[in-house]
């Protein structure tokens, strides 16, 4: 696991939870992870504001964003019928 992977995973901590008003997510600290966008995407993640007096920050965001990328993968392939 990369340097940059292990730091995005220890960020936040499960489980998380939606709002189901606004479209925000949360860990278990109450940290927002993401919110929808308002866009024609799903949600962007958020935490800048602590991200982003960290070491590499963009690098940090994009990781976290390929975490929930993958997360939705592996829970679409293992819920959905469609392969």
């Amino acid at each position: 696991m990369s340097d940059i992977r292990k730091k995005a995973l220890e960020l936040y901590k499960p489980p998380f939870t939606a709002d189901g008003m606004g479209g925000y997510i949360f860990d278990s600290e109450n940290q927002m992870v993401a919110d929808e966008s308002g866009g024609t995407h799903i949600s962007q993640v958020r935490g800048w504001g602590r991200i982003g007096y960290l070491e590499e920050p963009e690098k940090l965001q994009d990781e976290v964003g390929a975490i929930i990328a993958e997360a939705l993968n592996e829970y679409w392939e293992k819920h959905s019928e469609v392969h």
